[in-house]
C-alpha cells in the first residue's frame, strides 16, 4: 500500500476515531456497527476487529496481503538493512583476552564478539 488511504478506500463506513484513527465495518463478519479499528503509523497499518476476528480473516477478506499493511518506503528500508549480512573477516584480540574474537561486517563495523568460557566439571 502508499497510503492509508488506499486501505481504507477498500472498507465499508469509515468514520474518524481520532488522530491517525478509524472504525469501519469488519468485512470478515456480517458487521452492522463498526467494529474494525485501523490506526496509521509512519511506516505500518495496525488492523484490528474488536468483534474478535483474527487478521487473516480481514485481510482475506479484503483480498489482501499482510504485507500491503506496511508502505512502500518502509519495505525499502527494511529490506535494505534485513538483507543477507556476511562475515568478512575475524581479528583474534589475544592482547586484550585470550578467548575473545570479534567478527566484522563488509563495512567494518563490529558484527559481534565471541567470547569463549571455560568449562565446568559437573559435580
Amino acid at each position: 500500500m502508499k497510503s492509508v488511504n488506499e486501505f481504507l478506500a477498500l472498507l465499508e463506513k469509515v468514520k474518524p476515531a481520532g488522530k491517525d484513527r478509524w472504525m469501519a465495518l469488519c468485512p470478515a463478519h456480517n458487521d452492522r456497527t463498526p467494529s474494525l479499528s485501523v490506526t496509521a503509523l509512519p511506516d505500518k497499518i495496525l488492523v484490528s476487529c474488536q468483534a474478535g476476528c483474527h487478521i487473516n480473516a480481514v485481510l482475506a477478506a479484503l483480498k489482501v496481503e499482510m504485507s500491503d499493511l506496511f508502505f512502500e518506503s518502509h519495505k525499502a528500508k527494511s529490506s535494505a538493512l534485513e538483507g543477507p549480512k556476511e562475515i568478512v573477516a575475524t581479528c583474534s584480540l589475544l592482547l586484550q583476552h585470550p578467548k575473545h574474537k570479534r567478527y566484522y561486517l563488509a563495512g567494518g563495523d563490529i558484527c559481534f564478539t565471541l567470547k569463549t568460557m571455560a568449562s565446568r566439571e559437573m559435580r
